[in-house]
């Protein structure tokens, strides 16, 4: 028998998909944005991080498998950052960057 210690954990639980096929701005409703065209580079636009939840989550991922010859810019809302960076580059195939949205902009995880 197996003991469960600290909180339930919440399984399978389905997701929104977003699927991006140019440059596109990030909204409250996204969570896993789905690059599904890379015949050119495009930059997704995360919202000031002050009109969203602290805490919310995006996930950009590069499911065309050609961000290695036209790279996904993930940028952020001038003057907020990510971890310090305007912007976080996906340049390998297949690739992805998540976000975790906190008071003054962006922390990778």
């Amino acid at each position: 028998m197996s003991t469960l210690i600290g909180p339930p954990r919440i399984r399978n639980l389905p997701v929104d998909i977003t699927t991006v096929t140019g440059n596109y701005s990030i909204t409250l409703d996204d969570y896993f944005l789905a690059v599904l065209n890379t015949n050119s580079p495009w930059t997704l636009t995360l919202p000031l991080s002050a009109d969203i939840p602290n805490g919310k989550t995006f996930i950009v991922k590069d499911e065309s498998g050609g961000a290695g010859a036209n790279n996904i810019t993930v940028q952020a809302t001038a003057p907020e950052t990510i971890d310090g960076q305007a912007s976080k580059v996906i340049n390998g195939n297949r690739g992805s960057v998540t976000v975790l949205a906190r008071q003054n902009g962006y922390s990778l995880i």
